[in-house]
């Protein structure tokens, strides 16, 4: 629900198809087709496990060992040109989600009402270089980290997801919830966060749902405070 309802990565996809209705297709099957694939992954890495006989070495290195000193030569080709198109795809289209939202959500609205789409554009242009040299910064942070690289990008993916998806969550049921609860609620969500990742061994399956649950929590008791507050001041 957080990465495929509330992450403007896959919003942005579904904005592309030309109804409501589609668009919900769309999500379904890629739902489908994510499940298939993981258990596809995991079947792979089961096999994996049984060539290698349970040989001692690091998750991210059991599949690139296989390919290349395994495979035939024109199939692990095809699968490392793969692989590398996969990454590409991935990145560019999280760096224009990342710099479509910081244009649309808080560029253009401040300091950009008057500028044209072109103007806009090349905007947006210079915020995914921004992006690009953020992310590229924040990898060498993870260089040497002992966690399998597909458990380290959903933990941090976890940091803003159990507030994302919270948030989006307060808005569909939570109708008395002012703006200011939903962001203190949301920086609740990632304080929260922090704290669960850093000083617990709580696996990282639980960060969205304990996120979540932060959020609510938190905007909710702000709501009641804001509430109490106003009501005191009108009498």
């Amino acid at each position: 629900m957080a990465s495929h309802g509330t992450d403007q990565l896959i919003v942005q996809r579904l904005l592309t198809t030309e109804s409501l209705k589609k668009s919900q297709k769309a999500l379904i099957w890629s739902g489908i087709i994510v499940f298939i694939q993981f258990a596809m992954f995991l079947f792979i890495g089961s096999m994996l496990y049984v060539f290698f006989n349970g040989e001692v070495m690091k998750s991210d290195e059991v599949f690139p060992k296989f390919i290349v000193h395994y495979m035939p030569t024109g199939i692990s080709g095809f699968i490392i040109a793969g692989l590398l198109a996969a990454a590409m795809s991935t990145l560019s289209g999280s760096i224009s989600a990342l710099a479509s939202t910081l244009v649309g959500d808080i560029y253009k609205p401040y300091w950009g009402k008057n500028k044209s789409d072109e103007q806009l554009l090349k905007v947006s242009r210079l915020f995914a270089l921004l992006w690009a040299a953020i992310l590229i910064l924040s990898a060498f942070l993870f260089m040497n980290s002992t966690k399998a690289v597909v458990e380290l990008g959903l933990s941090i993916a976890s940091f803003t997801y159990g507030g994302l998806l919270g948030t989006f969550l307060l808005g569909l049921f939570f109708k008395k919830i002012k703006q200011t609860d939903a962001i203190i609620g949301f920086a609740a969500g990632i304080i929260g966060m922090v704290f669960v990742i850093y000083y617990t061994k709580i696996a990282w399956t639980w960060y969205t749902i304990i996120g979540v649950i932060f959020t609510i929590v938190t905007a909710n008791i702000a709501a009641l405070m804001t509430g109490k507050k106003t009501s005191g001041e009108a009498s």
